[in-house]
């Protein structure tokens, strides 16, 4: 009983302390995948919150004040981020509710980097930040940065520190980076919606980016989406199919070889 009572304790205490992280705690963003899944155009449109215009560097936000979307230096919330001046978002830049893209909790949330470098060049991504907003009044829950180093999955050639991706596919949508929240802090911005009163539906999502380098192609582009849509589950290979079949059939012929007469 003793140890059940412990264990208890333990598990309420790590509770309340996810409970007790501050609604503007930086947490990471891993960048897990590169290249990421491929968006059609009609995913682009309806999961896009932020564009970047062409320039040798970029910088933007998009934010939402509680009635409407705000973007620029000024819209963005949090400690203040090296050569962030804004003005590169363009017109299509919004923020979106968390139902609209069936987000269901922090572990769903999946953000899409799209690189267009029409000539194969590297660009990096100095600056990531996830928002994530009261939608009556605009206020900060929760927030992430990109992590340091950036690249948390297992080697890949195609990125270095800092958060450089070198291209080996050129033009829009071919090298894609998915971006996730570790499983820590996916926890605790499920726990900042829920201190928060507001319902996970009805949050709402911005972003801020810095990005450098030649930025030759067109628009930068980042998604937010759920894992249904930009990272569904790798499809069996035909051979564990097989596998599973000459499995099942066993099973099968057993049962009716060792069933007990009369059934």
């Amino acid at each position: 009983m003793l140890i059940v009572d412990l264990n208890m304790k333990t598990v309420q205490l790590l509770f309340a302390c996810v409970l007790a992280l501050p609604a503007s705690a930086y947490a990471s963003l891993e960048v897990y995948k590169l290249p990421g899944p491929d968006l059609s155009n009609t995913i682009q449109a309806q999961t896009r919150v932020l564009e970047l215009g062409l320039n040798g560097s970029e910088s933007g936000c998009i934010s939402w004040n509680g009635s409407a979307n705000v973007s620029g230096a000024a819209a963005c919330v949090g400690p203040a981020i090296p050569a962030f001046t804004g003005g590169s978002e363009q017109p299509s830049s919004t923020t979106r509710t968390a139902g609209s893209l069936g987000i269901v909790d922090g572990n769903d949330l999946r953000i899409i980097f799209d690189a267009n470098e029409s000539s194969g060049d590297s660009i990096s991504l100095d600056a990531l930040r996830l928002l994530i907003l009261n939608p009556t009044t605009g206020g900060l829950i929760f927030s992430a940065d990109l992590a340091n180093p950036c690249y948390v999955g297992p080697p890949n050639p195609n990125i270095t520190n800092p958060c450089v991706i070198d291209p080996t596919l050129t033009g829009n949508g071919k090298n894609d980076a998915l971006i996730r929240l570790d499983a820590v802090q996916a926890a605790a911005l499920d726990a900042a919606v829920l201190g928060s009163g507001v319902s996970m539906a009805n949050v709402r999502i911005g972003l801020l980016a810095n990005l450098s380098g030649p930025t030759s192609g067109g628009f930068e582009g980042f998604y937010v989406g759920n894992i249904a849509t930009f990272d569904p589950p790798p499809l069996p290979e035909p051979g564990t199919l097989a596998i599973v079949a000459l499995g099942l059939a066993c099973t099968l012929f057993a049962r009716r070889r060792w069933a007990p007469k009369g059934y």
